[in-house]
């Protein structure tokens, strides 16, 4: 688990697929509510070229890893 981890809290750099679908319509709506997928000043969607870091997401996967099948459920 620790490499979903580390690519969670580091982050990786937005291809311009996921860009582009991040920024349609339909994309945008969906995780413009969602605050890692915005910029640090929280006024746009991140766009191609921009890293995108989950932290709490890297939080979530550390804990599982530390306490098992017993802390998923």
């Amino acid at each position: 688990m620790q490499p979903a981890e580390e690519l969670a809290r580091d982050g990786f750099v937005i291809t311009k697929f996921l860009g582009e679908r991040m920024n349609d319509g339909i994309g945008s709506s969906i995780v413009s509510e969602h605050r890692q997928f915005r910029t640090k000043d929280g006024s746009r969607v991140l766009r191609e070229g921009e890293t995108l870091k989950q932290a709490e997401l890297a939080e979530t996967i550390q804990t599982l890893a530390a306490g098992g099948r017993d802390e998923f459920y």
